[in-house]
């Protein structure tokens, strides 16, 4: 499946990859921590954490504009999966 014709040579913007690469980072090493059996939770929490800032900064800003989307379901989501 390709991508669609206007997001072809796109490119995610510098803060949204180093996001991108940290939770799937914190989310990687918590899933060998696991496998090691030792810290998996608090790398997973460091992950939930590291993503619900940003995500309740672009809610914030799609409620202030009068847009409802999944963005806020994610945002709830993610706040009620931290430990």
């Amino acid at each position: 499946m390709s991508a669609m014709p206007e997001q072809r040579g796109k490119r995610l913007p510098a803060g949204e990859l180093v996001l991108l690469v940290a939770v799937l980072a914190l989310l990687a090493a918590g899933g060998l921590a696991r496998w090691a059996g030792s810290g998996a939770e608090v790398l997973w929490a460091g992950a939930t954490a590291v993503a619900i800032v940003p995500a309740a900064v672009w809610v914030t800003a799609d409620l202030r504009a009068g847009r409802w989307g999944t963005d806020l379901l994610a945002v709830l989501a993610l706040a009620s999966c931290r430990p």
